[in-house]
């Protein structure tokens, strides 16, 4: 059986048309893009706003298709320029940790703030080495540090003495350029597997 690469629509109540291959080595749900036209009265309405690319079942009846049915793409080039005609203002977006530091506090259990206490007698030790990398290719569009916590306590003589370990970790949100070309060759490859090309 054939498993044409084909765009589609959502049917009107929401769910996949019958249409679509299906099948777990397949792809479908591919490159979403609304096709209404921003500031008009929609052409249409939720949830047949977007086009996707996927697989079909068997070839294109010419008598005509179903509804929501927006054809085929049958080669890797006419793939690649229709995800480029799509993807202008798609980006890449990947977290990158570029840095993470460590410090202990550790003293009587009591005298932590968190415990009502005032902080006297609690001593602070960096745990070297922090660790540093670069973010890489691409623009820094964000960066957030996440800092956990972790607490150790240890009895001695009726004494309780907290071991409490601060990990902060920053990450840098990059952006680079959406490569229709290599995402085209990814949904290609799978075509042909698929179909045994």
């Amino acid at each position: 059986m054939a498993y044409p690469v084909i765009k589609y629509r959502l049917r009107a109540d929401g769910r996949r048309p019958e249409y679509l291959a299906g099948i777990s080595t397949g792809f479908s749900g591919e490159c979403s893009v609304d096709t209404n036209v921003a500031g008009k009265i929609p052409r249409w309405l939720s949830p047949q706003e977007n086009v996707y690319l996927g697989l079909g079942v068997g070839p294109v009846d010419p008598a005509g298709t179903p509804s929501g049915f927006e054809g085929t793409i049958d080669t890797k080039s006419d793939l690649q320029t229709y995800i480029g005609s799509i993807s202008g203002s798609w980006t890449v977006d990947t977290s990158v940790v570029v840095g993470v530091s460590t410090y202990k506090e550790e003293g009587v259990e009591g005298n932590f703030p968190h415990n009502g206490g005032d902080g006297t007698g609690i001593t602070t030790t960096n745990i070297t080495p922090a660790y540093t990398a670069s973010a890489g290719a691409g623009t820094t569009v964000g960066v957030s540090t996440n800092t956990t916590i972790s607490d150790t306590v240890v009895e001695s003589g009726g004494t309780r003495t907290l071991t409490r370990t601060y990990t902060s970790t920053t990450e840098n949100k990059m952006q680079n350029p959406y490569s229709a070309a290599a995402e085209a060759t990814r949904l290609w490859d799978i075509y042909e597997a698929v179909n045994g090309l």
